[in-house]
């Protein structure tokens, strides 16, 4: 069965069971009937706001998902930024009318009124626009790539284009997975995590878990509470201990999904052993969206081949202008690429194996280089993170990513 359209999400949500689960923040249920309050509640916070460019930042999924919407059913363009550094909200401020969710307070966040998770918080209904279809044309999201030219570059999205996103997700995946609850270790504010963890799982009403998952012990037992689809990354995948019990995760699990970097095979293979599921390796960039994936498979060579979406060409870049791009770049056609001039190939360029770009994989996490300079020259670090077992590789890369704002779990 497909998905509900994005395009119609706040007025489908209405002709589902107010009752029904939603997702869990704290192992407390949520229902339809919350998630609409809170859809209500920020759509009627930004109603009457002016402008139409508006910065999110939320770690809770849930809330973020109804945010987002909240801000759709409002006219607003959302725009997503990686942390909430001093940096990247001094980037934004030109851009965008307002800041919404945990920004710091001299950003003056908007903020919707507090939730119950009864739903009773719901705003005066005299105060809230009845739900509407949202048009394919209307400009939903802003998100940035890596920095791959030396600064992320602000990419914007239609809503037909992350509507499309979803719905081959949904055609190629969704039979697998069901109805089964969606569990991650990645964050939301990436175009990633947004469609794996958010929008993909509110159309195919999937329930989720609020919080990114932050412990492999964590992630063990949330994997074994019920049925269960796992959305991560190689910097994490990599890193699952072998010294816990995965047996009931791994009885729960129907899928686990990777991207944001390559996964070795090896790592690949292992994850697959300890967990039931080999990862579904998924290929992509903001540019282009997903256009790619791969199941690796033991002494399979054709398994680490790269098939292509299902809504997705390619072809191998040709001609002098195709030259620049690099040797063993590929045209990627689909309906998230946008069209260039004089090319009757909505297209993007993507060389599978080796981006050209001037950034670099830590962990996973792509950086540019100069971020990695600014990350240098800042001393106002915020958030630690353990990646190396040696205290002197410690103190390098905790230092590198509290700059960048990254917070990996585990090694």
């Amino acid at each position: 069965m497909m998905p509900d359209s994005l395009s119609s999400l706040v007025p489908a949500l209405f002709e589902r069971d107010s009752a029904a689960c939603v997702g869990w923040r704290a192992d407390q249920p949520l229902s339809n009937a919350w998630l609409l309050a809170r859809v209500r509640a920020w759509g009627a916070l930004l109603a009457g706001q002016p402008g139409r460019d508006y910065a999110l930042y939320l770690d809770d999924s849930l809330e973020f998902g109804a945010a987002l919407l909240g801000a759709w059913q409002a006219g607003k363009t959302v725009w997503l930024t990686a942390d909430t550094l001093d940096a990247s909200c001094a980037a934004l401020q030109g851009k965008v009318d307002g800041f919404l969710g945990q920004f710091p307070p001299q950003w003056q966040p908007l903020a919707a009124p507090g939730d119950t998770p009864s739903g009773d918080a719901a705003p005066d209904a005299a105060a809230v626009p009845p739900p509407r279809v949202l048009g394919d044309d209307f400009p939903a999201l802003v998100v940035h790539t890596s920095g791959s030219t030396g600064a992320a570059q602000a990419v914007p999205k239609r809503l037909s284009q992350l509507a499309s996103e979803v719905a081959v997700l949904e055609r190629m995946f969704g039979a697998d997975l069901g109805d089964a609850a969606i569990v991650a270790t990645v964050s939301h504010q990436h175009i990633y995590g947004l469609l794996f963890k958010v929008l993909w799982p509110l159309c195919a009403a999937r329930p989720l878990q609020a919080l990114s998952v932050q412990y492999p012990e964590e992630l063990a037992q949330a994997l074994a509470q019920r049925a269960s689809v796992l959305v991560s990354s190689p910097a994490h995948l990599k890193r699952l201990p072998a010294h816990l019990d995965w047996t009931t995760a791994a009885v729960q699990l129907r899928a686990v999904f990777s991207s944001g970097g390559p996964l070795p095979e090896e790592a690949a293979l292992a994850a697959g052993a300890m967990l039931g599921q080999v990862p579904h390796e998924i290929y992509g960039s903001s540019e282009t969206g997903g256009v790619a994936w791969r199941q690796r498979t033991a002494d399979a060579a054709a398994s680490a081949c790269w098939q292509a979406f299902d809504n997705v060409a390619w072809r191998i870049a040709v001609g002098e202008a195709d030259a620049a791009q690099g040797a063993g770049a590929l045209e990627v056609r689909s309906p998230i690429c946008r069209m260039r001039a004089g090319c009757n190939w909505p297209t993007a360029h993507v060389p599978l194996e080796a981006r050209a770009r001037r950034s670099s994989c830590w962990a996973g996490p792509t950086v540019s280089s100069r971020l990695k300079k600014n990350a240098f020259r800042s001393m106002r670090w915020k958030r630690p993170c353990w990646l190396a077992a040696s205290p002197s590789r410690r103190a390098l890369c905790r230092t590198m990513a509290r700059a960048c704002a990254w917070r990996l779990a585990w090694c």
